[in-house]
């Protein structure tokens, strides 16, 4: 299932929430979640994922679903992209983020300032800011741990 532009748009525009209020712990490496996040005006629901691996700590990605199977947005903490030739062709090297676009999916990079951010930001940080992106108004308390 493909979206048009001005659905993805509509769809990321939609005000949501987490399905449980339950904390979100942003910790040592390897971790990997997934959180439900549900629209607050309508039956769509998403899913958040996070995944940070053991080899390069602070290598992380944040990824944001609809239905399952539609990324609308990924953030990169690192690692190397190149869009297609026949989207920009632009190449990124470190923290980056993917959005949904027309007959691309999330195959298109763009920098992270696009969704707010400078690059710079700790993990949560990056957390706050991609909720913020994705209008997701009620977020439980994020916890950073070292165990």
């Amino acid at each position: 299932m493909a979206l048009t532009q001005a659905e993805f748009d509509y769809i990321i525009g939609l005000e949501k929430s987490f399905k449980e209020n339950e904390d979100i712990v942003v910790g040592p490496p390897p971790l990997k979640w997934s959180r439900e996040i549900i629209s607050n005006s309508t039956k769509d629901f998403f899913t958040l994922d996070f995944y940070r691996g053991s080899i390069e700590v602070r290598k992380h990605t944040y990824n944001k679903r609809f239905r399952n199977a539609i990324v609308l947005l990924r953030y990169d903490a690192m690692g190397r992209h190149t869009n297609p030739p026949e989207a920009d062709g632009a190449s990124f090297d470190g923290a980056h983020v993917h959005l949904y676009r027309e007959g691309f999916d999330d195959k298109w990079a763009f920098p992270v300032t696009s969704i707010g951010l400078s690059g710079t930001e700790s993990i949560d940080e990056v957390l706050a800011g991609v909720l913020r992106f994705c209008h997701v108004i009620t977020v439980p308390t994020v916890r950073l741990s070292l165990f």
